[in-house]
């Protein structure tokens, strides 16, 4: 029995895992177990995956309520879209130990997730800059 797989990750992993059990229990005649997911995987790809939703709400909101909040404020949350974003766009590749393109090769979603909320937090800074000039 051969079991192939196209994906490299940590959910990937755990589902052919899974698979591969299944597939010798049902060699041995016997039914296989239902596959679910552990909490402890799902969290943080959710979590990862919402990001850049969660950027372009905020955004929406921010720009409705701009002269309600304040110059004061806008700057600083422009600061902070921006280390965010040269955060996320600079410190991911380290800390996941890999480069950009290997991640969009082996872990497509969670990759462009990143990228995405990375450059969104960046053009948001620089957008709610100019807004604040206004």
């Amino acid at each position: 029995m051969a079991l192939l797989a196209n994906a490299n990750s940590v959910m990937a992993d755990y589902y052919v895992m899974e698979a591969a059990l299944n597939a010798a229990r049902m060699a041995l005649g016997k039914r296989a177990a239902p596959v679910d997911a552990p909490l402890v995987l799902v969290i943080p790809l959710v979590l990862i995956l919402a990001l850049p939703v969660a950027q372009l709400a905020t955004a929406w909101w921010t720009t409705r309520r701009l002269r309600v909040l304040g110059r004061r404020r806008a700057w600083l949350w422009a600061g902070v879209n921006a280390g965010w974003g040269l955060l996320v766009l600079l410190g991911a590749p380290f800390l996941f130990q890999s480069y950009w393109p290997t991640m969009i090769a082996y872990q497509p979603g969670i990759a462009w997730a990143l990228i995405l909320s990375g450059c969104f937090g960046l053009a948001w800074a620089v957008t709610r800059t100019v807004l604040a000039r206004i």
